[in-house]
């Protein structure tokens, strides 16, 4: 999944501060949590942070690269399950 989520974002070019909390949340559910998100959620989220506002890329950034500080498993299984 992640090789078809990078493969995707190669396509389409850079991802900005959001896009990339989008797949570093699907890689930490993947590989720390052992849940794999449908393809069409982590397409979703990537969508939806396309045209992220400057607030929303700057909390990204600064928070972006502490998912498994912030998250742990079943916060990932109680978010993404809605």
């Amino acid at each position: 999944m992640r090789l078809i989520i990078a493969a995707a974002l190669m396509l389409t070019g850079c991802q900005n501060e959001c896009q990339q909390v989008c797949l570093t949340m699907a890689d930490y559910a993947e590989t720390d949590c052992e849940k794999t998100f449908p393809e069409a959620q982590v397409d979703a989220c990537l969508e939806k942070f396309s045209t992220a506002t400057e607030k929303e890329l700057e909390t990204c950034a600064t928070y972006g690269d502490r998912v498994s500080e912030e998250w742990s498993c079943a916060d990932i299984g109680e978010y993404f399950d809605k």
